[in-house]
């Protein structure tokens, strides 16, 4: 996990973007090719830091959603 005293650059490689969002490499790659944003050149993959906050973003759950409404109401008949 990235300790949020440090500067996080502009630029991050796979590794350093998994530590930055606190997910694994693998995540990061699966997101690079379900079109998160970024550069590839001679072999080096760089992500822009904005681009992954807005990419992230976009899958944002608000709370209170009808999602967790439904699921509150179908955990409420498991609930002893």
């Amino acid at each position: 996990m990235v300790k949020r005293d440090k500067i996080t650059p502009e630029w991050m490689r796979p590794a350093t973007a998994s530590q930055y969002s606190d997910v694994s490499v693998r995540l990061i790659r699966n997101w690079l090719r379900d079109g998160l944003p970024h550069i590839k050149r001679k072999g080096i993959v760089l992500i822009r830091r904005t681009d992954l906050d807005s990419y992230l973003i976009q899958f944002k759950v608000e709370s209170g959603s009808k999602v967790d409404a439904i699921v509150g109401e179908v955990m409420e008949g498991f609930e002893p």
